[in-house]
């Protein structure tokens, strides 16, 4: 399960409609549409990044 602070890493993709409707019918629209999508995949914490470092206030 995903925390709120749980690492993730998004890798882009994309997902294509070919067409909308039947073929002949008035209410057909020939495609393509591209459109942007992100797998997200959780992150070990051995794959994580290091955090920056939280800025000490008044130290």
């Amino acid at each position: 399960m995903l925390g709120v602070a749980s690492p993730i890493r998004l890798v882009p993709g994309e997902y294509t409609i070919d067409d909308l409707g039947e073929v002949g019918s008035p209410h057909f629209r020939p495609g393509p549409w591209h459109y942007p999508v992100f797998e997200v995949v959780a992150l070990t914490p051995a794959e994580a990044p290091n955090p920056a470092p939280t800025p000490q206030v008044g130290v």
